[in-house]
């Protein structure tokens, strides 16, 4: 079997971005591209605290009742959990992290 692989190197948000556009396909509920930026602002910052939901804000240019709107429908999702903590399933190595996909031609 060849392997195809390529090393990515991002930093800040764009890291978190660029992983949850990789995993988004294979969540059970998708992301829409305005709760990605959301949400890998939120893995960027590691919590929901007051300083970090201001500065998400601004960086996205949103107003207090439209993140708040993103927050709910991500805890809807799953993907914030009611105690105001990320879903551990989504949050990547804040380092460096791997993905193996395979795919299998049964055709």
């Amino acid at each position: 079997m060849r392997k195809v692989s390529k090393v990515v190197n991002l930093s800040g948000n764009e890291y978190y971005r660029v992983h949850l556009q990789l995993i988004n396909p294979v969540l059970p509920v998708k992301l829409s591209d305005k709760e990605l930026d959301v949400l890998s602002y939120f893995l960027m910052f590691g919590n929901l605290s007051k300083e970090s939901r201001k500065v998400i804000r601004e960086k996205l240019g949103m107003s207090f009742g439209s993140l708040t709107n993103h927050i709910r429908h991500l805890k809807e999702k799953g993907f914030i959990l009611e105690s105001d903590e990320l879903n551990s399933v989504i949050v990547p190595d804040s380092n460096s992290q791997e993905y193996i996909f395979k795919l299998v031609n049964n055709g």
